[in-house]
């Protein structure tokens, strides 16, 4: 995901719950928070996480945590599992036309790392990116 559809992602998050939202968040603030999903979501494509995120709207009464995003693309795994073998097997009266069969394919490889019901944990390579090493070593990166 990338910085501009973090914020599109958070502004969505903003008009559906604005009670939980801080309106007085400096530029600074929101940049932080669009960094911090952007880091989480680096390897998930911004449709995607908007299409987790559309769905959580649609049953959570509270705004939500990257912890729960992530869960709901476990969700989306199995769903889109679920719908292909329905599709391949027969057994479903609407079966997905072949370009629904691919959209579908793209959302389970996509969320596929998703799939355990446990939240992913990025690895401390991960989370140390150029910036953050830079950072951590006062300005000086050894490699």
């Amino acid at each position: 995901m990338t910085k501009e559809e973090a914020y599109i992602v958070l502004a969505i998050m903003k008009s559906a719950y604005p009670k939980d939202y801080p309106f007085n968040m400096s530029p600074k603030e929101a940049e932080v928070v669009a960094m911090v999903w952007c880091e989480q979501f680096a390897d998930v494509p911004g449709e995607i996480v908007k299409l987790a995120v559309k769905q959580l709207i649609a049953t959570e009464e509270r705004c939500f945590s990257i912890a729960t995003v992530k869960k709901q693309l476990g969700s989306m795994y199995w769903e889109t599992q679920a719908r292909l073998d329905e599709t391949r097997r027969k057994i479903c009266p609407n079966p997905l036309s072949s370009e629904e069969t691919l959209l579908y394919e793209h959302i389970r490889k996509i969320t596929e790392p998703y799939r355990n019901s446990r939240t992913l944990e990025p690895s401390i390579k991960q989370l140390v990116g150029d910036d953050t090493k830079t950072l951590l070593l006062g300005g000086a990166v050894n490699e």
